[in-house]
């Protein structure tokens, strides 16, 4: 995201799932200026907290999706602390704050969903209509734990260069059910929506090895990661060019 930075024609990024803000900070050093959604207000405070020397951040305490509605934000904790405060966490180093979701999907063993909090889900249509974000945006990036369709599905007749989404597999402990994230469905509409090209970045659950391919609708069993959709082929390109330098490639022996 923050190689294309040189290749878009608008300097505006939406983070949408932006939780504390490890991408957030990214795309603002890179020069974005940068409109981060997050819906679950304690980790609104960190994020501003966290980035409040950047003049070039706005927060918004709110998810989007597909309409504009009153929701419940479902925490998720580990099993055996929620059995037992002062028992042995199953996953001591886990932030728990990046696993919050709209939607309950499976999830790993030993993680539970614990509790509700009501949040505000509105549109991306919405928010150009109302002027709160600009017209003009180069770069999407939505990662709303198993609701990114919902998102797509909300951007109204409104275009970007690139909108970078976050897939799960089906084999992947957190996709195999309620997940609205799954790779065909985001191609699907991507393809709808005038986005012809796109790059997926991918690691296969529990290994950390990255690789990536293009504009094939496969999903690699376990997977999980970053599909990269393009309107212009000329930033695909270049996209693909970066790709091709600093990660193997993955090749289907059945794609023709």
């Amino acid at each position: 995201m923050c190689y294309l930075y040189s290749y878009l024609p608008y300097p505006s990024a939406l983070d949408i799932g932006a939780n504390q803000g490890d991408v957030t900070e990214r795309l603002l050093q890179t020069g974005y200026e940068v409109y981060a959604f997050e819906p679950f207000l304690p980790v609104v405070e960190k994020l501003k907290n966290r980035l409040s020397n950047f003049s070039n951040l706005h927060v918004f305490p709110l998810a989007l999706g597909a309409i504009n509605e009153e929701r419940e934000l479902h925490l998720v904790g580990d099993q055996n602390l929620v059995n037992d405060p002062n028992s042995q966490p199953l996953y001591p180093d886990a932030d728990y704050t990046l696993l919050s979701s709209i939607n309950i999907h499976s999830l790993p063993e030993g993680m539970v969903f614990t509790e509700t909090v009501p949040i505000t889900v509105t549109t991306l249509e919405t928010l150009h209509q109302q002027q709160q974000v600009p017209s003009e945006v180069g770069l999407v990036k939505i990662d709303t734990e198993g609701f990114d369709l919902q998102v797509i599905q909300g951007m109204g007749d409104y275009r970007y260069p690139v909108v970078v989404a976050e897939f799960w597999d089906e084999k992947f402990p957190f996709g195999e059910f309620g997940a609205d994230n799954r790779l065909p469905s985001l191609v699907e509409a991507m393809k709808l929506r005038g986005y012809h090209w796109f790059i997926v970045i991918y690691r296969v659950f529990p290994n950390n090895e990255v690789s990536f391919y293009c504009n094939h609708l496969i999903s690699v069993d376990s997977s999980w990661g970053n599909i990269f959709f393009f309107r212009d082929h000329s930033i695909f390109s270049e996209a693909l060019k970066w790709c091709s330098c600093v990660m193997p490639a993955t090749y289907f022996s059945n794609a023709y």
